[in-house]
Protein backbone atom coordinates (compact mmCIF):
# COMPACT_ATOMS: atom_id res chain seq x y z
CA UNK A 1 0.00 0.00 0.00
CA UNK A 2 1.14 3.86 -0.84
CA UNK A 3 0.21 6.36 1.44
CA UNK A 4 1.14 9.81 0.96
CA UNK A 5 -0.54 12.92 2.29
CA UNK A 6 1.10 16.31 2.02
CA UNK A 7 4.61 15.52 4.19
CA UNK A 8 4.05 12.14 4.45
CA UNK A 9 2.80 13.08 8.17
CA UNK A 10 -0.03 13.40 10.19
CA UNK A 11 -3.14 12.52 7.95
CA UNK A 12 -0.77 9.51 6.81
CA UNK A 13 0.25 8.40 9.69
CA UNK A 14 -3.53 8.14 11.08
CA UNK A 15 -4.75 6.65 7.98
CA UNK A 16 -2.06 3.89 8.15
CA UNK A 17 -2.82 3.29 11.84
CA UNK A 18 -6.35 2.77 11.20
CA UNK A 19 -5.83 0.19 8.38
CA UNK A 20 -2.96 -1.84 10.08
CA UNK A 21 -5.64 -1.83 13.23
CA UNK A 22 -8.32 -2.83 11.16
CA UNK A 23 -6.39 -5.59 10.06
CA UNK A 24 -5.65 -6.55 13.11
CA UNK A 25 -9.15 -6.96 14.12
CA UNK A 26 -10.24 -9.13 10.68
CA UNK A 27 -7.09 -11.61 12.16
CA UNK A 28 -7.23 -11.40 15.97
CA UNK A 29 -10.31 -9.88 16.84
CA UNK A 30 -8.67 -6.90 18.41
CA UNK A 31 -7.20 -3.70 18.51
CA UNK A 32 -3.81 -2.18 19.80
CA UNK A 33 -3.91 1.82 18.46
CA UNK A 34 -1.22 2.34 21.45
CA UNK A 35 1.44 -0.06 19.82
CA UNK A 36 0.99 0.43 16.06
CA UNK A 37 1.12 4.63 17.40
CA UNK A 38 4.32 4.06 18.69
CA UNK A 39 5.50 1.81 16.11
CA UNK A 40 4.50 4.29 13.44
CA UNK A 41 6.41 7.33 15.00
CA UNK A 42 9.60 5.04 16.26
CA UNK A 43 9.68 4.36 12.45
CA UNK A 44 9.32 7.82 11.26
CA UNK A 45 9.34 10.23 13.83
CA UNK A 46 5.70 12.95 14.04
CA UNK A 47 3.95 10.70 12.00
CA UNK A 48 1.16 11.06 14.37
CA UNK A 49 1.10 14.39 14.99
CA UNK A 50 -1.08 14.99 17.77
CA UNK A 51 -3.48 14.29 20.44
CA UNK A 52 -6.13 15.28 17.78
CA UNK A 53 -5.06 12.60 15.22
CA UNK A 54 -4.78 9.95 17.83
CA UNK A 55 -8.36 10.81 19.68
CA UNK A 56 -9.56 10.84 15.84
CA UNK A 57 -8.02 7.21 15.18
CA UNK A 58 -9.64 5.81 18.26
CA UNK A 59 -13.23 7.24 17.20
CA UNK A 60 -12.73 5.82 13.78
CA UNK A 61 -11.88 2.75 14.72
CA UNK A 62 -15.11 2.71 17.66
CA UNK A 63 -17.02 3.67 14.64
CA UNK A 64 -16.17 1.05 12.60
CA UNK A 65 -16.63 -1.93 15.09
CA UNK A 66 -19.68 -0.04 16.26
CA UNK A 67 -21.16 -0.10 12.63
CA UNK A 68 -19.54 -3.85 11.65
CA UNK A 69 -17.78 -1.49 8.79
CA UNK A 70 -15.68 -3.45 6.69
CA UNK A 71 -13.15 -2.30 4.08
CA UNK A 72 -14.20 -1.66 0.27
CA UNK A 73 -11.79 -4.12 -1.87
CA UNK A 74 -10.53 -2.07 -5.36
CA UNK A 75 -12.04 -4.56 -7.26
CA UNK A 76 -15.29 -3.69 -5.44
CA UNK A 77 -14.73 -0.34 -5.49
CA UNK A 78 -15.94 0.76 -8.89
CA UNK A 79 -19.24 -1.04 -8.59
CA UNK A 80 -20.02 0.32 -5.07
CA UNK A 81 -19.68 3.81 -6.49
CA UNK A 82 -22.04 2.86 -9.55
CA UNK A 83 -24.64 1.65 -7.66
CA UNK A 84 -25.65 5.82 -7.10
CA UNK A 85 -26.69 5.33 -11.46
CA UNK A 86 -29.72 3.04 -11.23
CA UNK A 87 -32.69 4.38 -9.06
CA UNK A 88 -32.92 0.95 -7.18
CA UNK A 89 -30.23 0.61 -5.75
CA UNK A 90 -29.30 4.36 -5.23
CA UNK A 91 -32.48 3.86 -2.91
CA UNK A 92 -30.16 0.93 -1.19
CA UNK A 93 -27.70 3.21 -1.22
CA UNK A 94 -29.92 6.13 0.44
CA UNK A 95 -31.15 3.88 3.01
CA UNK A 96 -27.30 2.94 4.37
CA UNK A 97 -26.36 6.23 4.71
CA UNK A 98 -29.29 7.04 6.29
CA UNK A 99 -28.51 4.28 8.79
CA UNK A 100 -24.52 5.01 8.68
CA UNK A 101 -25.59 8.97 9.54
CA UNK A 102 -27.76 7.54 12.38
CA UNK A 103 -25.57 5.32 14.11
CA UNK A 104 -22.74 8.62 13.59
CA UNK A 105 -25.33 10.97 15.43
CA UNK A 106 -25.62 8.55 18.30
CA UNK A 107 -21.93 8.10 18.77
CA UNK A 108 -21.29 12.00 18.35
CA UNK A 109 -23.90 12.37 21.76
Amino acid sequence: MLCHFSSGAGRSGAFLAMDANLELLHVSKQLDVFEYCKILNNSRPGLIESIAQYNFIYSALAEAVLCGIQPIAMHELKERSSMYKAKKDRQIMETQDSYENKVHTTLSS
